[in-house]
């Protein structure tokens, strides 16, 4: 190791003396006799450099009418400090001015350089040596050491580095100096510069171990003192971790002295604003700064509603246990750079922890493997300088120093919460007041308020590294500024999360996937089966044609399960806990429409029954719907054609085939036609497929499936009929009840007997049980073909819609609406209910209960429709009558005759 002075950092240069130049004194009158000539200093120069200063000394040679001579040669030469000069004989200009090529400064002492014209008084040049502006030349091996600064009237004596074994892979050096004219930072209200800026320059770059640097700067009461690592170039500065304070020395500790380190814009100086840039050493400036007590207030920088990273941290497939300092340092990089919301930048889905595309989750996951290396060996150190210390200390200094760093650099610091028993959880402070900083983790939304108290240190509190994760008490932090932990190796990837927001289509593709393999993310293959057994084709070029419901999607072989959904708005649109997704049951259809939608497939798999997002695709799916019209074809009369037409939306390249199956037997194929027409030998019901297929390949892209059959006619002919309380006596005359009458023919005949569903003029629907004195109707002779009864028919109604509305006493609630029901329309499926009240209203006297408006009779129907066959109940409703009296008794709900029936559709 070395330790040697080099060089004057400032000088101040005069003619014949003195520690500032002269002005010029005015030229003497010009004497009787031969004429004179005089020789005068050009001015002061100033110079700073780690190379032994060059300055250019200039002198002006008049006559004795104090007019410049030209071509007047001038001999400089160094008459003290051992210094060389170069070009120390040149000719005077026109303008009677001679200067030197270069006079470079000696190591030590006093510095004169002379200029001579022939027997004339020289010129002097001196140079004075200002305390402690020598640069102070650090020379460590690999194998780490010491220096201290031992130099008398030095103001930094006693500035001790300590640099382990090991921090370094090859020997390098370090130059400190106390410059004349340092360029300061503008400080916020309340702090304060507190001692000479200490000028480093080195040509070595961060190392794998913490450096300690002990300054002697004395504690004063009431304020503390922190130390800045300043870049000149770029304005921007970070307060180095304190991890010891005595009265008369501040201890900090750092990765590396290289202020192009430290997070913030790039340079934008103009060249040569650090000294020695032409051998490739970088400039920065450590500044102690002070502030009183307790430390001024920061508001929050961010709003943690919209500013923060905007997918709270469960981890991936590749970290399942969180993605550790590199949220956290996205954070600080982003607004050390002044960059967009991240929310502009990152965009998050419904399923918690997954992203919307691969890129955001391949800048974390490398950011993560970059940040991993240096993690534990700088955590450990750092928690091993501030440990020796009792907890309040330690605390108020990791206070101190996070307080100093929220208001000087205005951004978002990392720091790691301690605790025991548990790793990898980081936060960034957003705001302080009075030692308590605001705290935001990834894997919360709130803020973490931490309070300090000078007597026990900061409070405890409940802390997890993801969400779901393990909960453990902690009281402590670490401040992890940029020369702590590498956060500048993020700087690429925050750029390529910028760049990714500005692009679309297929240029975000292309930047998602480049992303995504870089970080080794796997690759999601997917394969689409539009009818079962019809082979699985490939989706190609990010696009998804979805042209049927019944179609299956699936990614062979990768993960446990995916989840697709919108990532504009993040909304789930299908999830498969296997490795296939029938879009019908995944609802991904009902989300999309004939215009392209972007959508994106996250592969997952299960680690302690929780989801950990694999990566993901972003597709253009469209809704184009492969369907055939109409979607059942009815045949009426001696009618045996069909023609039916399929719409393709979005034609496949290359064109496509369409092959029908008539359901008879026969089957037809069109190429690029869209309509088909068939004749059936007999009337009946069919069903048809129609397939689409590629042109070429006769790949199956989707197939819909009609039916062809006879109209439906709404009339059902009973086939049976049974009195299930037994009732009726068919041996006894009909008497005067209209509907016992009737039911005593049906049970007799029930083939006589038809349910009817029959429109009424003005938009009326009547459900009927129509009864013939023969078996006029069959199933080869349909239909009615009149409302009206024919000869010998009678009716009774069943229901009526839209439904009818009597007012009826408290007795017969529930007994005063004429009304029908139908669940379906479809005539071959669905229930079928009826409620009718027959012969109007009358007044009843009521047991107990005075007169009161009531049905005179009351008839419920219910029914089930499967295919053409139709089963249900008919029921007669009546209320009992005390003879004695004629009045309805009281006992309940009346009493009902139930005939059960089944009947089968004439058409």
């Amino acid at each position: 190791m070395a330790a040697t002075r080099l060089t004057t950092l400032t000088l101040f240069l005069a003619a014949c003396g003195g520690s500032t130049p002269p002005s010029p004194p005015p030229p003497p009158p010009p004497p009787p006799g031969p004429a004179t000539v005089t020789i005068e200093a050009g001015g002061q120069q100033t110079a700073g450099s780690r190379e032994p200063v060059p300055v250019a000394p200039t002198v002006v040679v008049r006559d004795a009418q104090g007019r410049p001579l030209s071509g007047v040669s001038v001999q400089f030469a160094v008459t003290a400090g051992g210094g060389t000069v170069e070009g120390g004989s040149p000719t005077t200009d026109a303008a009677g001015i001679a200067k030197v090529t270069t006079w470079r400064l000696g190591a030590t002492g006093e510095q004169t350089l002379s200029a001579q014209v022939g027997s004339l008084t020289p010129a002097v040049f001196r140079a004075t040596i200002l305390p402690g502006s020598e640069t102070i030349d650090v020379g460590i091996g690999t194998g780490g050491g010491s220096f201290e600064i031992t130099t008398p009237n030095h103001p930094y004596r006693g500035l001790k580095l300590t640099v382990p074994a090991g921090t370094f892979t090859a020997p390098g050096n370090w130059q400190f100096r106390v410059p004349a004219n340092p360029v300061l930072p503008v400080l916020p209200a309340g702090y304060q510069v507190a001692g000479p800026v200490l000028e480093v320059a080195t040509e070595q770059p961060r190392g794998e171990h913490l450096m300690t640097l002990d300054i002697p700067i004395p504690r004063t009461a009431g304020r503390a003192t922190v130390i800045a690592l300043y870049d000149p170039a770029r304005r921007t500065m970070e307060v180095m971790p304190t991890v010891a304070r005595t009265a008369t020395t501040i201890r900090v500790a750092t990765a590396h002295f290289r202020a192009d380190l430290l997070l913030g814009p790039a340079a934008v100086a103009p060249a040569g604003v650090a000294f020695g840039a032409s051998r490739g050493i970088t400039i920065g400036s450590l500044i102690p700064l002070d502030f009183l007590l307790p430390a001024p207030p920061v508001p929050l920088l961010i709003d943690p509603a919209t500013d923060r990273w905007p997918v709270l941290e469960h981890g991936s497939a590749q970290a399942p246990n969180g993605h550790g300092a590199a949220i956290a340092g996205f954070e600080a990089l982003n607004l050390a750079l002044r960059g967009p919301a991240m929310s502009s930048l990152v965009k998050g889905l419904a399923e918690p922890g997954f992203y919307a595309e691969s890129a955001p989750l391949g800048t974390l996951v490398q950011g993560f493997r970059r940040l991993l290396r240096s993690l534990d060996p700088v955590l450990q150190e750092l928690n091993e300088q501030l440990r020796p210390l009792p907890k309040p200390e330690r605390d108020e200094l990791v206070s101190q120093t996070m307080s100093a760093n929220l208001a000087l650099r205005g951004v978002t610091p990392a720091v790691f919460i301690t605790s025991t028993g548990i790793s990898d959880v980081f936060a960034n402070a957003i705001g302080s007041s009075d030692g308590n900083l605001t705290l935001i983790r990834g894997a919360i939304k709130a803020v973490l308020q931490l309070g300090r108290t000078p007597a026990t240190g900061f409070g405890t509190t409940e802390v997890e590294a993801t969400v779901g994760g393990p909960s453990q008490s902690a009281s402590g932090l670490l401040p992890l500024p940029s020369m702590v932990l590498p956060f500048e190796t993020l700087r690429d990837l925050h750029g390529e999360l910028q760049q990714i927001a500005a692009l679309a289509g297929k240029a975000r593709a292309v930047l998602n996937k480049a992303i995504a393999d870089k970080a080794g993310l796997p690759e999601v293959t997917m394969e689409q089966e539009v009818v079962a057994g019809g082979g699985w084709e490939p989706i190609v070029d990010d696009k998804l044609t979805l042209r049927s419901s019944k179609a299956t999607i699936r990614i062979p072989s990768l993960g446990g399960g995916f989840v697709i959904s919108f990532p504009t708005s993040g909304a789930e649109a299908g999830r498969s806990d296997s490795r296939s997704l029938l879009i019908g049951a995944g609802a991904v259809l009902a989300g999309l429409s004939s215009e392209p939608t972007p959508i994106v497939v996250s592969p997952f798999i299960r680690i302690s029954g929780l989801v950990k997002q694999m990566t993901a695709r972003v597709l253009e799916a469209v809704k184009a719907p492969y369907q055939v019209t109409p979607d059942n074809f009815k045949l009426t009369g001696d009618l045996r054609e069909v023609v039916f037409d399929a719409a393709v939306p979005s034609p496949p390249v290359g064109g496509f085939r369409i092959k029908w199956d008539w359901g008879d037997g026969k089957t037809s194929e069109n190429l690029s036609l869209t309509n088909a027409t068939h004749t059936y030998d007999k009337q009946g019901d069919y069903q048809v497929i129609s397939t689409l297929l590629a042109a070429e390949s006769r790949a199956v892209l989707s197939a819909d499936t009609v039916m062809v059959d006879f109209d439906p006619a709404p009339f059902w002919q009973i086939t049976s009929l049974v009195d299930e309380d037994e009732l009726l006596d068919t041996s006894e005359p009909d008497g005067s009840d209209p509907f016992w009458a009737l039911a005593r023919r049906v049970l007799a005949v029930p083939q006589s007997g038809l349910i009817a569903i029959e429109e009424e003029p003005g938009g009326q629907t009547v459900l009927r049980l129509r009864v013939l004195p023969t078996t006029t109707w069959s199933l080869s002779n349909c239909c009615p073909t009149s409302l009206a009864p024919l000869p010998g028919e009678q009716q009774l109604s069943l229901g009526v819609s839209p439904s009818v509305s009597y007012s009826v006493g408290p007795f017969f609630a529930g007994y005063n609406v004429s009304r029908l029901a139908q669940s379906t329309t479809d005539l071959e499926t669905g229930t079928v209910t009826g409620q009718f009240v027959h012969g109007g209203l009358i007044s009843r006297a009521i047991e107990d209960g005075g007169t009161q408006a009531g049905p005179r009779d009351l008839t419920r129907f219910s029914a089930t429709r499967s295919g053409r066959t139709m089963t249900g109940t008919i029921e007669v409703y009546g209320w009992g009558i005390d003879l004695e009296t004629g009045e309805v008794t009281k006992d309940g709900n009346p009493s009902a005759s139930r005939l059960t029936f089944t009947a089968v559709r004439l058409r």
